[in-house]
């Protein structure tokens, strides 16, 4: 019975260290992505288009403000990327599968009306859009079952 009990308890606590570190550590990989994002999003601002424009031997000038974006975008995807193992760690494949249907729709809309209005910026701009609410509705989902659990966890005492 007492080993039970302890056995039931040392389960607890390490279920409960996990949902703190996991948060803990997820918060600095996000600090640590953003701010390796903004970096290369500066230095592609400033060098990305003459770096791009020698390779391909064009004047990509222009584009500078459309890189910084695009860049901007990439790192917003890379932090979904950071959060969806996380949900897939703690078991919630079904909500993630929800989460990217929906965002397919939105994507698929929101391209067509802005590449049909916009062009070539509204591609772009569909990028950054679509980037950043993936990464939102991944933090938001990855918060809120790491939240639950732990509930669940302090409600088991």
């Amino acid at each position: 019975m007492i080993g039970t009990f302890f056995c039931y308890e040392l389960k607890y606590t390490r279920s409960f260290l996990f949902l703190y570190n996991i948060k803990k550590l997820l918060y600095r990989i996000i600090a640590s992505i953003l701010i390796i994002g903004i970096i290369c999003s500066i230095a592609g601002y400033t060098l990305g288009t003459q770096v791009l424009g020698i390779i391909y031997g064009l004047n990509l000038g222009i584009y500078k403000i459309q890189l910084f974006i695009i860049l901007i975008g990439a790192t917003f995807y890379t932090l979904a990327g950071i959060i969806s193992p996380v949900l897939i760690t703690m078991r919630c494949t079904k909500i993630q599968f929800v989460v990217y249907v929906i965002m397919a729709l939105i994507e698929l809309i929101l391209c067509n009306v802005l590449v049909m209005k916009i062009g070539f910026n509204g591609a772009i701009w569909a990028y950054f859009i679509t980037m950043f609410l993936y990464c939102i509705t991944f933090f938001i989902v990855a918060m809120k079952v790491i939240n639950s659990k732990k509930l669940l966890l302090e409600g088991g005492n």
